[in-house]
């Protein structure tokens, strides 16, 4: 699949079950709805948080010599402390891009925070937006590898309910 043919068919896959988490996290504040500009906002910013994670697997992937989780499978035989130290590492950036992005609507927002609940709906939107991002790229790549079969489902799937749940959970 050709990336004219793939991005078309994996953008409307990535927003579809974002735009329903969205409505959910709207709707669980409404006692005191967020004001939609800046619930567009922190979307945006959240989507945009996934650039420099991109921009740091590039260059994993385009100079191997620092590339880290390689140099962390070389240190560590055990499969399991592997496992372990790379989710503490890919959790930790994407966690910082995410928690940036947050501190970002806040100081630009001040006047929209005036509740506790705010950063955490605010922070949900992040996460949503970030998975957006990151599921526009993996659909396509899940379309590139499997065409349009049933594995394309299971991505959906799991990449819809489960990464558009954890990213703003996390």
């Amino acid at each position: 699949m050709t990336l004219l043919t793939g991005l078309p068919l994996a953008i409307p896959l990535a927003i579809i079950p974002s735009i329903g988490w969205i409505v959910v996290y709207r709707y669980l504040d409404s006692r005191e709805p967020e004001p939609l500009s800046t619930s567009c906002l922190a979307f945006l910013f959240g989507a945009f948080s996934t650039l420099p994670v991109f921009f740091i697997q590039y260059l994993f992937s385009t100079y191997p010599d620092f590339n880290l989780v390689s140099l962390l499978s070389k240190s560590l035989s055990n499969p399991l402390f592997l496992n372990i130290a790379f989710l503490i590492f890919v959790g930790l950036i994407e966690e910082l891009v995410k928690a940036s992005a947050l501190v970002l609507i806040v100081k630009r927002r001040e006047k929209d925070f005036n509740q506790l609940v705010d950063g955490i709906v605010y922070g949900a939107i992040v996460g949503a937006g970030f998975g957006l991002a990151e599921n526009i790229y993996y659909f396509y790549k899940a379309l590139e590898a499997f065409e349009l079969s049933s594995s394309i489902l299971a991505v959906f799937m799991i990449r819809s309910f489960g990464t558009l749940l954890a990213h703003p959970l996390f």
